[in-house]
């Protein structure tokens, strides 16, 4: 959170999404605060001629003021009239944001200290805000080596963070005057936020601090050198004295994390030497600590984090600004703590974390009540003892069957969960006209009780989240409401409330798409999978009305099922496309299904429609050849396509422009075929051209392309490589006429890009980044070798799973000027071997029987290459389940209410703890 901010870059801000079109201009939104001793008059006739839209007329107040106070020296009423100068020029001129970048390039030039060091410090985030608004266009540009534009429209993304930091560094460079100067000799354009003010005690810590967010941005994609900055090791995390003082160089200054952390030394190094201002080291250090932890790729990172918070606490337990340290301690200990997960094992040091954060909650509460930390910490406090109650059953329950009913609940001791019964007409209907509380109070009132009962809750007090799973009573068929909440009366107003509908019935069904888009369906039990006789279903569907202005149900048609269970529902031919829902009824059952069916209609009468494909004797021409195209009529005959004989089509030869070259009528042989050509004029814009008919069309590209006299290719690498190897990879340059092409100029660059091989989705950033570029010669014998490390990206897991790919592009420019391009790619990873077993999950157990069964093992490298290797194959039998148990619909719970044994004589036939799992088995 950026707590103080400029009133001027607030200005700019502004002044951004002005230029972008986001909102209009609007004088109120920026809050620039006025007065100053000397000039209150004239920034009163400022705001009154500003009010009444003459923005040229109170600009020449404000350069009055601004000359006054440039030649008496008042620095604030100087950045202030400046700013106003640029709010009001940017009011009437075009492109003028541009513009008050360069006029403000050229007055910090000759500025005076301290306002210099400011307007260094809106320099820099005026580039950004330039680049931000423009990223798209930037990052599309080439750098031009040697060469720096001086028109920033044409600058590439380095150009910009060149410009950014040179302008955030410059604003730094007079530390020493920087750091005597108060910040209160800024008060009239600072806006101060609700943070005390001792916190930005000087100009020094406000320009450092503004800096260090800039540098906070997430890394921006750049080429980056093989020995790019990282945050790796551990000694970041040391206390702030001995990482002030810590030596760190890197070759990577494009880096904005390295430039970050140098000004976070010297911002330290100077709070070190200001014991008394006690507060500002504190923030100063978490601002370090914070920054860290964002971008370290060390892989125990929490943990130092962790220790170097609960360290700086003890350190500074006497201080007042020790309770912004406990504030972040306590929101790391809330974060980590949605890690926990009870069926992982390595998680379950993470579950008494929210407890600590709540601990640490009231400690800042009770011990810091007036601090800034305390009124923020009431969010998480409150966020933590949230309570909350869910449940998950099954939409159809099989009629006098036990069923189960997992409960999730969040600081909660005792769980009230009653069963009623309800009619399905009435539960819609009155779902279609209410909502909310409004709706479960009528459902309350509407249905009736069933059975009910309650349950203690594991009494966990850790602030998680836990579950439980209770076995339901029997149910005859019929429609019910289930209700769940933490208090006997079910009110709704304690907010803890619950509940689902549920049907019971025996009857299920199976649905079957048609070739002719009709549909079949078998109506079965749902418990035993036999047919059913003689079931009627009614086949629903919505229809808008225009006069209700909403819609409303129709019948489809009625069915009966026959003696398989089996009935078919006809598309229709005036209807191509259509959704049902169905309603079953058989002897005292009734089943609605939430499954649609959807109707489709495919007319068999052919529109001999037609096809045409084009061919042409190449892909690429140069203005002034001639195109020979062949084309080959198709026509579709059910579900075929045949050829057309005698078909006569008109063939056009489009520009790049849309604009007709020649036409010609022709037409198809005994074959279906036709050919002609066309010759490209001279003279026209190259491009994308085109052979068109009604029916097909064909591109073609024309360039003024100079036929090449050599060609480069990359030679297949040689050996086995793992990540931090070095890899040479050897190329070779020829002339078409066998002659190798020697001393040419070899350019290259090295791109990474990260791959996950696990068997498991793993989400992590795609992007390529450019670790290495460089210059080499062929030999005498046309040969070039490029070398480079296959350094990793340490953000990514270190594992078997963890590769990345490594593309080499080669330019080679003989001595004639002539350039030809090749590219390979490498894949390294963690490891040399992969390992892939193609083992089907069934197999026939007579092909076991006559020896006809087979298992590949493959061992490869990332590159899919063989890698011989030896080693050991072993085969398990495993003891399975007597019985078939079914799965449940949901995760299985935290907390078992029931035994195994209680479990399986209530509810049979289902899984408890995962015992179907064939990892479970035991190995017989």
């Amino acid at each position: 959170m950026k707590t103080y901010s400029f009133a001027g870059i607030l200005f700019f801000g502004i002044l951004y999404l002005i230029l972008n079109g986001i909102f209009p201009p609007e004088p109120e939104i920026i809050t620039i605060i006025d007065g100053g001793p000397k000039y209150e008059e004239e920034w009163a006739k400022v705001d009154s001629l500003e009010n009444i839209g003459l923005p040229k007329s109170a600009l020449k107040i404000v350069e009055g003021i601004y000359t006054d106070a440039k030649k008496n020296e008042y620095p604030d009423q100087v950045i202030k009239s400046y700013i106003y100068r640029l709010k009001f020029r940017n009011s009437f001129e075009e492109y003028a944001f541009e513009d008050l970048i360069y006029e403000l390039e050229a007055d910090v030039k000759i500025a005076k200290f301290p306002n210099n060091a400011v307007m260094h410090s809106m320099l820099a985030e005026m580039y950004w805000m330039y680049y931000q608004s423009n990223r798209y266009q930037i990052q599309e540009r080439t750098n031009i080596h040697n060469f720096k534009p001086d028109d920033i429209q044409t600058w590439t993304l380095d150009n910009m963070l060149d410009a950014t930091i040179k302008h955030y560094s410059l604003s730094l460079i007079d530390k020493e005057q920087l750091q005597n100067t108060p910040i209160k000799t800024y008060n009239e354009i600072i806006a101060w936020g609700d943070k005390p003010a001792e916190l930005r005690p000087t100009l020094y810590d406000f320009l450092a601090h503004r800096a260090i967010d800039f540098y906070t941005s997430s890394e921006v994609t750049l080429t980056r050198p093989a020995d790019c900055f990282e945050l790796k090791e551990d000694y970041y995390y040391g206390t702030a004295k001995f990482f002030a003082n810590k030596k760190i160089n890197s070759q990577d200054t494009h880096s904005l994390h390295y430039n970050g952390i140098l000004i976070l030394q010297d911002l330290l190094k100077f709070r070190q030497a200001n014991k008394k201002q006690a507060d500002a080291y504190i923030d100063a250090d978490l601002k370090r600590l914070n920054y860290i932890n964002a971008f370290s790729v060390h892989p125990q990172k929490d943990s130092l984090y962790l220790k170097a918070l609960l360290w700086l606490k003890d350190k500074n337990k006497n201080e007042k600004y020790c309770s912004e340290v406990l504030y972040y301690l306590a929101y790391y200990y809330s974060g980590k703590a949605s890690l926990y997960n009870p069926e992982n094992k390595q998680t379950h040091k993470y579950k008494d974390y929210n407890k600590n954060a709540h601990t640490i909650c009231e400690e800042i509460i009770k011990n810091y009540p007036k601090s800034e930390a305390a009124d923020k910490i009431l969010a998480l406090k409150y966020q933590l003892e949230t309570h909350n109650i869910s449940f998950n059953t099954e939409k159809i329950i099989i009629p006098q069957q036990k069923f189960a009913c997992k409960v999730d609940y969040k600081n909660i001791d005792k769980v009230y969960i009653q069963v009623a019964s309800i009619s399905r007409a009435t539960y819609e209907s009155l779902s279609e006209k209410h909502g909310g509380e409004e709706f479960y109070k009528k459902i309350r009132s509407k249905s009736k009780k069933v059975y009910e009962f309650s349950k203690e809750l594991s009494k966990d007090e850790d602030f998680n989240s836990h579950s439980m799973e209770f076995i339901m009573d029997k149910l005859p068929i019929g429609f019910y409401v289930i209700f769940v909440s933490n208090n006997e009366e079910f009110a709704y107003e304690e907010n803890f409330v619950a509940y689902k509908a549920v049907q019971v019935s025996n009857i299920s069904f199976v649905k079957q798409e048609l070739p002719d888009g009709s549909v079949g369906c078998y109506v079965v039990n749902r418990e035993t999978g036999e047919p059913m006789q003689n079931v009627s279903v009614q086949a629903f569907y919505e229809k808008y009305s225009y006069v209700l202005r909403t819609y409303v149900t129709k019948l489809h048609g009625n069915y009966k099922s026959d003696k398989d269970g089996y009935f078919k529902i006809k598309s229709l031919k005036k209807v191509y496309w259509r959704s049902l829902f169905m309603e079953f009824t058989a002897k005292g059952d009734f089943f609605s299904s939430d499954d649609y069916v959807y109707l489709n209609h495919y007319d068999k009468e052919d529109y001999r429609t037609y096809k045409i494909n084009f061919f042409t004797d190449r892909a690429i021409y140069r203005p002034g050849q001639t195109v020979h195209y062949k084309g080959i009529v198709l026509q579709p005959k059910a579900q075929n396509w045949k050829i057309k004989p005698e078909f006569t089509t008109t063939v056009t030869f489009y520009d790049v422009n849309w604009q007709v070259i020649s036409t010609i009528d022709l037409k198809s042989n005994e074959f279906g075929t036709f050919s002609g050509s066309f010759d490209i004029p001279t003279g026209l814009l190259n491009g994308q051209m085109q052979i068109y008919t009604a029916y097909g069309t064909k591109y073609i590209q024309v360039e003024e392309y100079k036929r090449p006299t050599f060609q480069v290719e990359m030679l297949p690498f040689d050996g086995n490589y793992i990540l931090n190897d070095s890899i040479t990879v050897k190329g070779n340059a020829m002339n078409y006429s066998g002659a190798k092409v020697t001393e040419a100029k070899v350019q290259y660059r090295i791109q990474r890009q990260p791959r996950w091989f696990g068997w498991w989705y793993y989400y992590y950033p795609a992007t390529t980044i450019e670790i290495a570029n460089g210059t080499v010669t062929t030999n005498e014998n046309g040969e070039f070798e490029i070398t480079f490390k296959t350094i990793p990206d340490l953000s990514m897991p270190k594992n078997e799973f963890t590769a990345f790919n490594y593309t080499i592009m080669a330019d080679v420019t003989d001595l004639n000027g002539e350039t030809q391009s090749t590219s390979k790619a490498v894949v390294v990873g963690y490891t040399a071997l992969k390992l892939d077993i193609n083992l089907p999950a069934q197999i026939c157990k007579e092909a076991i029987a006559y020896d006809k069964w087979k298992a590949e093992i493959t061992t490869q490298n990332f590159n899919y290459e063989f890698i011989p290797a030896k080693g050991k194959i072993e085969f398990f039998k495993l003891k399975d389940n007597e019985t078939p148990l079914r799965n449940r619909y949901w995760q299985k719970p935290e907390h078992y209410l029931y035994s195994q044994t209680e479990w399986n004589e209530q509810f049979s036939g289902n899984v408890y703890n995962n015992e179907n799992k064939f990892e479970n088995y035991e190995i017989e």
